[in-house]
């Protein structure tokens, strides 16, 4: 586990603590993946990075690697074409947007992987739940 020291709860981690991004070969699903919302409770979607106990709060913060979303899945039956708000598109940005989250801010857990044609593209699936694995 990477540590980092904080000082307080903020929006953004220590610039001198360094995370590696375990990203899934296209074959490969992982689930390390969550939709959370922010304090103005917007959602955004993100790759988690590691989780750490600050040192004199005791607080667990998840540290979430930021995906931007692209586009969502679709499908046609019977001659209409549907949406698929479960399985969406996203890249993580550049440069990376690196944010500290607090269990509670966490909506959904979402499973990815890497898109088959598209090197820097994930296909994110999302479950609607936050406490099963997927």
């Amino acid at each position: 586990m990477t540590r980092g020291i904080f000082t307080h709860y903020s929006s953004y981690i220590a610039k001198d603590v360094a995370f590696k991004i375990h990203c899934p070969t296209n074959k490969q699903v992982d689930n390390s993946t969550v939709v959370y919302a922010d304090e103005s409770n917007n959602l955004h979607l993100g790759i988690i990075a590691g989780i750490v106990k600050l040192k004199h709060t005791d607080e667990i913060l998840f540290i979430v690697d930021q995906a931007k979303i692209s586009g969502y899945g679709s499908f046609s039956l019977n001659g209409t074409e549907y949406t698929n708000d479960f399985f969406i598109f996203a890249m993580l940005t550049k440069p990376r947007s690196i944010v500290s989250i607090h269990y509670n801010a966490i909506q959904e857990k979402v499973a990815y992987r890497l898109h088959e044609k598209l090197d820097s593209v994930f296909e994110f699936h999302l479950f609607p739940n936050r406490l099963e694995s997927t």
